[in-house]
């Protein structure tokens, strides 16, 4: 599912703006001229507010503090983002004014600007000259109204009273900016660089000298800069602290300076005196910004560092206590807790910090640079604008020229610099990624709203009042929950939310679930919110529907409810516009969990929602989705896909507060759901208005247990799927006979010399015929001097086609002289490599250890052993191992031969993601055993054609064997490499794979070659192993575990990239699995030599994924048909 965000912010301006005062019609203007007719043109004064001093505050309906700004620049006005005694005029919202936020109270402690509506600055553009403020101001409303109004409305966010944390909203004014702030909120968050009183301590920069302070002025400024700049062209990423020290009487600048993750160097400047401090300062800072300090908040210039707002909040990371104060602490004892246990265990979970950092640095996020506790809210909406931009800049390239004055491929590094700038990225010495495409801004949006929740859930861990209170007793009572209550196990409702749970995993997620505990919970307001928003009356389709996010996210969820992603996000970076995302098939949502950064245990909710009737139905993703649905009078969207549950029934049988609402009925399982050209495996259900949701459930996964949150929470165990391991091709050995030398195994150990089955010679043994010299093959290779099969020769043979020289070829190419296929002389072949052959070069060391590895495996599934390279026996459904289990339904096992289900090495089932139509041409990169190749062609059927293509010859054998089997005749299987597919360009329907493109060494030309051969409109329909973070360098070059699916693996975020650089759009990569830490053990213990430092290395880090593409209809490049 796409990121879930939130923000009511555009209803509430426009409600804001909406309240403004209608402004009087202007006067008409005069003229001093002589005769009426023609009337002069009178001259517009250019600079009409000339000696204005500006600033914004609210929310504005489709404009950004920064566009208001601008504009007034451009009227001659100075503008400031912070409200000082300079300043003359704030334009705001009503709603603003009413609350008092702390720009407004600025105006009113400095008594001299004047509050207007954005009307006002709107009139003055048109008109020429200033507009009398007069008939724009805003004024607070009667104090008593006031109260009264704020006692009349229904609590929205449903925060603790005790707490004070959290904004209280009426439902009819939802957005952020104008729910009405609490003064906790407001100590929170100062305006950029002010301090809340001149007590405040600032945490002092890293290496600066200990006996100082940070200075604040009079004006409450606090003397701290952090500057950051990065450059992807240069490789740069560095960043700038500069701080104003003072000690008693004496004040210096200390600056530090380096590259992102680095302590960097630093320096002590000034005299002492506090005027040659402050001109150090605003210099340095001049210097690097090309800003003033006053201005520190416009816009960056480009080439010059960032200024990147800070939080001065009290934050869990300072050392503001005193050792009085400590001590004093630590002479209380941590009182026993009043929750139940489990919920005690829940309060751990949510809040473990340990979880927090293992997500920030999944995501490249530069925790100390910009610790979470100091990351202000307004660098995060800095963050999702600058994104906004960078999408429009990706969407429409001629904004680059329009907008920025450049080609596009500057544009779009400078806005991706930008953003790198403002919210700080780890990379090491690597050269920054530039953000090129919508892949790429996907996970940097999923970064800014992890941490935005994140944010809430720091807020949360350091707004304890009281430290003798019990941690999760306290942090149960800050999220401001109505109640959470464990479910007993042998309770109806517990079994009936479970079984809701656990028979709707996909047939293609390939996890465990185990249930530990279900929580009934309900947060303070929402059910009021609820039944008094305008979705009580309207025409109703409630359904209780499955939402899963990143553990760490759960403070803010709880706290504050699922939200809708801000204003500022990119429309586009989501597939059906903004909104909650919500599903019907519980695996789904569960692979949004990303459980392998917290200890393999994941957090689900199960939310009531009222989708109204009718949904709009999609098939295909709709980034306007949201604005189409409300345009047309409906409320949510339904993106159908081919699976769903069969039947729905009301869910009063879970519990009596849910009549009228539809839960699945389970008696019938899950199926095809027979909607036409749907693109998504699953359903998925997207509301746009946070009121349609009340939320329920929280789980649990990995080794671990789930909860479930908003009626029940859910503690689950999965078990993620893992690659096949690689075989070393040491030697032969046969299963039941053994050969007159030393050398034989009975199930699958490996000897010195080599045995076959049946017979046996002198030295070496054949399956059928003896080799004049001392080699035999069973299958098409022998270790000596060669032999194939059925016949053999003295020094080479070839079971079809022979070259014109003394070498011999299956179908492809040997390593020492030269073949061609069907049967030419090298002059012959075209195009020629390096051996004078037609087809792939000469393969490389990682070719030879898969080939090795996989050549071995076939000959123990032919010899009567599994597939498997870890010394299991696999059975002829289960397939091979834990990873290909259950793959493959019975009625698909029934429709392939024993032996080709038996060496499946695969991780997913690609038959069952490529929606394969009647006539279609396919192709299976890396066809193995040739189960997919078989499965389908019978899907395409005699008029279509399924292509095989693999490097192996022995897959290549049993491939063919294994179809002939099956009767079909409308595959055929070509030897070569992937890299190099021995096919036209724009032949193929459909491409798929199954866990191969991880195995090749130059994946730029596997999926240049997968582009080119497809047809346009074609589609990649691939299950493959994708990494969710790095590997260290050793194992990524270790061949073994290369072979074996893990080394070569790509990082999601580069499995993206390389597609898109390939050409493809439209691009999906959903996680089906995460390989656990047994999983992971098994691989290592199958290898025999791998320490416990890889071990720690590969655990968790793997998942198997389905990744789908589509190549452009139009706009192809150089190689569209």
């Amino acid at each position: 599912m796409p990121p879930r965000r939130s923000a009511r912010g555009a209803a509430a301006a426009a409600a804001a703006a909406a309240a403004a005062p209608v402004p009087a019609p202007a006067p008409a203007a005069t003229t001093s001229a002589p005769t009426p007719s023609p009337p002069p043109q009178v001259k517009k004064n250019p600079f009409p507010l000339r000696g204005c001093r500006i600033a914004v505050s609210g929310a504005l309906p489709g404009l950004t503090h920064e566009d208001v700004l601008e504009r007034a620049k451009k009227l001659g006005a100075a503008t400031t983002q912070n409200v000082t005694a300079t300043v003359t005029h704030l334009i705001t919202t009503e709603q603003e004014v009413d609350d008092e936020t702390p720009k407004v109270r600025a105006v009113k402690r400095f008594g001299k600007a004047k509050m207007v509506s954005m009307d006002w600055l709107e009139k003055t553009e048109e008109d020429g000259e200033r507009a009398p403020e007069d008939e724009y101001e805003l004024k607070p409303k009667d104090p008593s109204a006031v109260a009264s109004s704020s006692k009349a409305a229904p609590v929205a966010n449903g925060t603790a009273k005790a707490n004070g944390t959290k904004r209280a909203a009426s439902p009819a004014l939802p957005a952020p900016p104008a729910k009405k702030r609490s003064k906790k909120d407001e100590d929170l968050e100062p305006s950029a660089q002010k301090a809340t009183s001149k007590d405040i301590c600032v945490m002092l920069d890293e290496g600066a000298p200990a006996n100082y302070n940070v200075y604040i002025d009079s004006d409450l400024t606090i003397w701290d800069a952090s500057l950051n700049q990065t450059n992807a062209s240069n490789n740069n990423n560095k960043f700038y602290r500069l701080q104003l020290l003072q000690n008693g009487a004496i004040y210096k600048t200390w600056s530090r300076w380096g590259r992102v993750g680095e302590r960097g160097q630093s320096a002590l400047l000034g005299s002492g005196s506090l005027a040659d401090a402050l001109k150090q300062f605003e210099k340095k800072f001049k210097d690097k910004s090309g800003l003033k300090w006053d201005d520190r908040s416009s816009a960056p210039k480009v080439g010059k560092y960032t200024f990147v707002e800070r939080s001065y909040a009290p934050d869990s990371d300072d050392e503001d206590e005193t050792e009085d104060e400590v001590k004093k602490e630590e002479e209380y004892e941590t009182p026993k807790s009043k929750l139940p246990l489990q919920v005690q265990q829940l309060m751990e979970f949510i809040f473990n910090p340990t979880f927090m950092n293992a997500t920030m640095a999944d995501l490249n996020y530069d925790a100390k640079k910009l610790p979470l506790g100091k990351l202000s809210k307004n660098t995060i909406t800095r963050g999702f604008q600058t994104l906004k931009d960078l999408m429009e800049l990706i969407d429409d390239q001629s904004l680059a020229q329009s907008r920025y004055n450049m080609a596009y491929a500057p544009a779009v590094e400078q806005l991706s610099n930008q953003y790198y700038s403002v919210i700080p990225h780890a990379f090491g010495r690597n050269r920054p990624p530039v953000i090129a495409n919508e892949a790429m801004l996907r996970r940097e949006l999923d970064l800014l709203e992890s941490l935005s929740e994140m944010k809430e859930a720091q807020n949360i861990l350091k707004g304890r009042k009281d430290s003798r209170d019990n941690p999760a007793d306290a942090q149960f009572e800050a999220l401001g929950m109505e109640e959470m209550t464990p479910l007993d196990h042998s309770s109806s409702e517990f079994k009936q939310l479970a079984e809701y749970l656990l028979e709707t995993k996909a047939s293609t997620h390939y996890v465990k679930y185990q249930i530990e505990e279900i929580f009934r919970i309900e947060r303070k307001g929402e059910e009021d919110r609820f039944e008094n928003s305008k979705f009580k009356d309207v025409k109703s389709d409630r359904r209780l529907l499955w939402h899963g996010s990143r553990t760490t996210n759960f403070g803010g969820i709880l706290s504050q409810g699922l939200r809708i992603a801000p204003p500022e996000a990119p429309v586009s970076g989501y597939m059906f516009g903004k909104g909650i995302y919500l599903a019907d098939m519980s695996s789904k949502s569960v692979n949004y969990c990303c459980s392998s950064l917290s200890n393999g245990t994941a957090l689900l909710l199960l939310c009531e929602a009222e989708l109204g009737d009718p949904l709009q139905k999609l098939t295909n993703a709709s980034y306007t989705a949201g604005d189409d649905a409300v345009k047309n009078g409906m409320y949510s969207t339904w993106g159908q896909g081919t699976t769903g549950p069969s039947k729905w029934k009301d869910a009063s049988s879970v519990h009596e507060r849910f009549k009228g609402t539809k839960i699945p009925d389970l008696s019938a399982k899950p199926g095809n759901t027979g909607v036409p050209n749907a693109y998504l495996a699953y359903n998925e259900f997207i509301c746009y208005d946070v009121d349609q949701c009340l939320f329920l459930v929280r789980e649990r996964d990995g080794n671990v247990d789930y909860a479930a949150a908003s009626l029940p929470l859910f503690p689950l165990k999965l078990r993620a799927a893992r690659p096949p391991p690689p075989l070393e091709a040491a030697s032969l050995c046969c299963k039941k006979e053994t050969a007159p030398s030393s050398s034989c195994c009975k199930t699958e150990v490996k000897e010195e010399a080599g045995c076959c089955k049946p017979d046996a010679a002198s030295a070496s043994c054949c399956e059928k015929e003896p080799a004049p010299s001392t080699s035999c093959c069973k299958a098409d290779a022998a270790p000596a001097a060669g032999c194939c099969k059925p016949r053999t020769a003295s020094s080479s043979c070839c079971k079809t086609d022979a070259a014109p020289s003394t070498s011999c070829c299956k179908t492809g190419a040997v390593p020492a002289s030269s073949c061609c296929k069907p049967v030419a002389a090298p002059s012959a072949c075209a195009p020629k490599t390096a051996s004078g052959c037609c087809g792939p070069k000469p393969s490389n060391a990682t070719h030879d250890a898969v080939r090795s590895a996989y050549g071995s495996a076939v000959t123990s599934v032919v010899s009567g052993g599994g597939a498997s390279c870890c010394g299991s026996k696999a059975t002829e459904l289960s397939g091979v191992d834990p990873i290909t289990k259950d793959l493959y339904n019975e009625l698909e096992a029934s429709e392939v031969p024993a032996e080709a289900l038996l060496a499946s090495f695969g991780c997913g089932n690609p038959t069952a993601l490529a929606k394969l139509e009647k006539g279609q041409t396919v192709l299976d990169l890396g066809s193995g055993g040739g189960i997919d190749v078989i499965l389908s062609a019978k899907r395409v059927g005699p008029t279509g054609k399924a292509y095989g293509l693999d490097m192996t010859d022995e897959m290549l054998d049993l491939a063919r064997r294994n179809a002939v089997t099956a009767k079909v005749d409308n595959v055929e299987f070509l030897k070569g490499h992937i890299e190099q597919i021995p096919l036209p360009d724009c032949s193929v329907d459909v491409i798929i794979s199954n866990c191969v493109i991880n195995l090749s060494p130059d994946k730029d030309a596997t999926l240049a070659e997968a582009y080119r051969v497809l047809k346009p409109g074609g589609r990649l329909a691939i299950s493959d192993i994708v990494l969710n973070r790095p590997l260290p360098t050793e194992t990524q070059q270790d061949l073994k575990l290369w072979a074996g699916c893990i080394a070569g693996a790509l990082v999601k975020g580069d499995y993206e990239e390389k597609l898109t650089k390939a050409g493809f759009k439209d691009i999906d990569i959903e996680p089906t699995r995460v390989y656990s830490s047994e999983d992971a053990k098994e691989i290592v213990d199958g290898q025999g030599d791998e320490k416990d430092e890889q071990l720690k290395a590969i655990d968790g880090a793997a998942m198997s994924c389905f990744i789908r593409a589509t190549k452009p209809t139009s706009n192809c490049g150089q190689k569209c048909c």
